[in-house]
């Protein structure tokens, strides 16, 4: 999360949930361990994706907190995100994301006008247990467009009718995949945050010559890093930032 502590002023503090026993890498504050066993109930997992994918939904239990920040490991912070904790916004729906379209890079038919999971902001509603239990048994039920954790929280802001979700900028989820890069999306859009929905990401040591883009995406990630060598983001299924915690 270097490039986030770079980007942006008064960051809370970093919480990565994942399912193994690891420490705490540099620039996360805090590990919270996610239980692999109760996911193994799932059904319908994309093959891409594996059960580990649906782990995103403990997010959802975080119930220690007024409001939690969520992104997936797979995004680089360009410019400053800061207004997404201050507390005057973002705060009248219970989830926030950015809706998918071919603006922000969307290759799949059947995610245009979906809220992209990559990069949300849940509020206390969000985040109160009952939520957490009827993502849990949509997934378990393999209710998912995807096959995945997107198809089911679009499933469950269905049901809760499309009030219960407000849209974030699209600024701040900007997809970096063979096509986006085509149309110079990144040129485009003011982006605040690419998330590398392709074959490249940010974590990776090395990358195949398969990847079309390898050169232009290079270039992109060594000027973000301000010309300093990018150290990968840490290993886990989610890397998120949360603000404050219930007394």
């Amino acid at each position: 999360m270097a490039s986030l502590r770079l980007r942006s002023a008064n960051v809370p503090r970093i919480i990565l949930l994942t399912p193994d026993d690891v420490v705490a890498p540099e620039g996360i504050d805090e590990i919270i361990r996610v239980d692999p066993a109760p996911y193994c109930a799932v059904r319908g997992a994309h093959y891409e994706f594996g059960v580990t994918v649906f782990m995103k939904l403990a997010v959802f239990s975080l119930s220690r907190f007024d409001r939690v920040i969520y992104f997936d490991s797979d995004v680089l912070f360009v410019d400053d995100v800061s207004d997404l904790w201050a507390p005057d916004k973002h705060a009248d729906r219970a989830l926030y994301g950015v809706r998918e379209s071919e603006r922000i890079g969307t290759t799949a038919a059947q995610a245009m006008g979906k809220v992209n999971t990559g990069v949300m902001v849940l509020n206390a509603r969000s985040l109160d247990g009952a939520a957490h239990l009827e993502l849990f048994a949509l997934a378990r039920a393999g209710n998912s467009y995807d096959g995945g954790d997107q198809g089911i929280i679009n499933a469950f802001v269905a049901a809760r009718r499309p009030e219960f979700a407000g849209e974030l900028d699209p600024s701040l989820n900007v997809f970096v995949n063979d096509r986006s890069i085509d149309r110079r999306l990144m040129d485009a859009l003011p982006a605040r945050v690419l998330h590398f929905t392709g074959l490249y990401k940010p974590f990776a040591t090395t990358h195949g010559d398969e990847f079309v883009h390898d050169e232009e995406i290079r270039a992109l990630y060594w000027s973000v890093a301000n010309s300093q060598e990018p150290r990968p983001l840490a290993r886990g299924i989610e890397a998120l930032v949360s603000t404050s915690p219930r007394r």
